[in-house]
């Protein structure tokens, strides 16, 4: 094998290797949708809140101040940042707003926040008052 067929070969494995822990999060627009699969993603979270971030922390983590608590009390101050998936990594700035889709653990990933637009927070407001698909067929 040449040279050059052997340095291609593996780049390709390089470039390949890095690609599959890649950050691969829903769109947006998927929770405009209101679709069943939606509603049963925002009933699995703890905490829904529209924050902005007024702190970032030494270890990187954020001190945030609740905008509005969309599910949830509205009492989480600290959001800790996920390592997991380094591609996936936040890295949090003073007076970014975003609305956080949290789980007990107050970790969040780039996937665990969305751009607080009037059309998302309607339609989040609108399919938190939903039950999931599967609660509304156990009551029939």
């Amino acid at each position: 094998m040449n040279t050059i067929a052997a340095c291609t070969i593996a780049l390709g494995c390089f470039l390949g290797a890095g690609t599959s822990q890649a950050c691969s999060c829903l769109k947006e627009e998927f929770f405009l949708k209101e679709d069943g699969w939606a509603v049963e993603v925002l009933a699995a979270k703890t905490d829904i809140v529209h924050a902005r971030v007024v702190e970032v922390l030494a270890d990187g983590n954020a001190r945030i101040e609740a905008i509005n608590a969309l599910k949830g009390a509205g009492k989480v101050s600290i959001l800790i940042r996920g390592t997991t998936y380094p591609t996936c990594d936040i890295r949090f700035k003073v007076g970014e707003e975003f609305v956080y889709l949290l789980d007990s653990s107050t970790t969040v990933h780039l996937c665990d926040r969305l751009k607080p637009t009037p059309a998302i927070l309607h339609s989040l407001e609108e399919m938190l008052t939903k039950k999931p698909p599967a609660d509304e067929a156990r009551k029939r």
